[in-house]
């Protein structure tokens, strides 16, 4: 064989070699591709890749959102404990505080303002008897004195039965308290009518 057909036969065996070697290669890399294996040809350039820059955008505008949303409902529970704290200030103190007359029962006000708010049905309701019975008892309890007594028996029954609801009054609470307790004993009734207890 001369040298020339010996350097041909190389260099097609060369060739082949070569050419095997590459699509050996060229498959290997297809494969490892489509198995995800083999690395972003961004990084070998020295980029990032636009898939993973992607992924970063979205976590990071996710991350703003929550952070927002936290900032929000933060503002709106602040603006709500103004707004709660603004109305109470606004609010009279009357209206938040109940009255001391509202939260005593009836029996625990004082006996005079008790008689005094009955003082109009008691003029009317009461009998002319049940009037000399409390203008005893009061004498009796020296509530009023003789001439008060005897100033009032001699009036007429309605002018009677003024002058005594007016005298006990003006005399205080414990003058009042006997004028109640002598009603209840003399005419329960009455006494239940006008709502005294």
């Amino acid at each position: 064989m001369c040298l020339d057909q010996w350097s041909k036969k190389s260099l097609n065996r060369g060739f082949c070699a070569v050419k095997s070697k590459t699509f050996v290669s060229r498959s290997r890399t297809k494969v490892e591709r489509k198995s995800g294996n083999i690395p972003c040809h961004w990084k070998f350039q020295g980029r990032n890749c636009p898939r993973e820059m992607s992924q970063q955008r979205a976590e990071s505008q996710q991350r703003a959102e929550s952070q927002q949303q936290r900032a929000e409902s933060q503002q709106r529970a602040e603006s709500q404990q103004r707004a709660a704290s603004q109305q109470r200030e606004r609010v009279p103190a009357e209206s938040r505080v109940t009255p001391a007359e509202s939260r005593v029962p009836s029996e625990q006000s004082p006996a005079d303002q008790r008689l005094f708010s009955v003082r109009t049905q008691f003029i009317n309701r009461v009998s002319q008897a049940i009037l000399d019975q409390l203008l005893d008892k009061l004498y009796q309890r020296e509530v009023i004195t003789y001439s008060e007594m005897t100033s009032a028996r001699m009036k007429p029954q309605l002018e009677k039965a003024r002058e005594v609801v007016d005298t006990v009054h003006r005399k205080g609470a414990a003058a009042s308290r006997v004028l109640i307790d002598a009603l209840r004993e003399i005419d329960p009734y009455l006494y239940g009518q006008l709502d005294l207890s």
